[in-house]
């Protein structure tokens, strides 16, 4: 393929290895990467928001999560529901929260920073690191929000208020990231997304 690109580029009498071609290369894939760092560095920063502020509001449920706790074995000395499995529930849930918290940040941090270094979509029709990095990161978001919406279920009384506002960030970051990132749901992610034979396009 380089060779046909060169013996075309030949006969339309441009110098491939020529200095000033490659200055004027160098200069479009600086302009580039600048575009793509600032179209995702409002991504980052929302992504850091909501780790910021899910951090903050975790510290606060371990004591919630101690009323709640008596509040069910109160309801187990009248009979009333199954507090052992409930109270069990949450603490699963508050670790799906706590796993991808962090996690979010992180791997879409790595999808912005790919889509900068990576080569322009019509250069190369193949699959992109930052498309898998983007798509664990939205199935992170997803979790997160499903984890969130029951827990919100449990701290009404308390912090309902405060578990919208993460799920509403949530939801925005989802939408940005697949905006950013419109492949990404698509990405094939061997041995995970893929069967026995591959990622093949059957």
């Amino acid at each position: 393929m380089i060779r046909t690109i060169r013996r075309d580029a030949k006969k339309r009498g441009i110098d491939l290895d020529s200095p000033e071609l490659q200055a004027e290369t160098e200069r479009a894939d600086e302009k580039r990467r600048r575009a793509a760092a600032r179209s995702g560095s409002a991504l980052f920063k929302a992504a850091s928001a909501y780790r910021k502020a899910g951090d903050q509001l975790l510290a606060l449920l371990p004591g919630a999560l101690a009323d709640t706790e008596q509040a069910l074995a109160t309801e187990s000395r009248l009979g009333v529901g199954q507090p052992g499995a409930t109270a069990a529930a949450i603490r699963d849930t508050l670790d799906v929260v706590r796993w991808y918290l962090f996690f979010i940040e992180v791997k879409l941090r790595r999808a912005v920073q790919g889509a900068v270094d990576e080569r322009p979509r019509h250069l190369e029709d193949l699959p992109r690191d930052s498309d898998g990095s983007a798509k664990i990161a939205l199935i992170a978001i997803d979790r997160s929000i499903a984890a969130w919406a029951r827990l919100r279920e449990h701290f009404a009384a308390e912090h309902a208020d405060a578990i919208l506002d993460l799920l509403v960030q949530l939801e925005r970051l989802r939408r940005a990231a697949e905006a950013k990132f419109p492949a990404a749901r698509e990405f094939k992610r061997p041995g995970l997304d893929c069967g026995a034979g591959g990622c093949g396009s059957n």
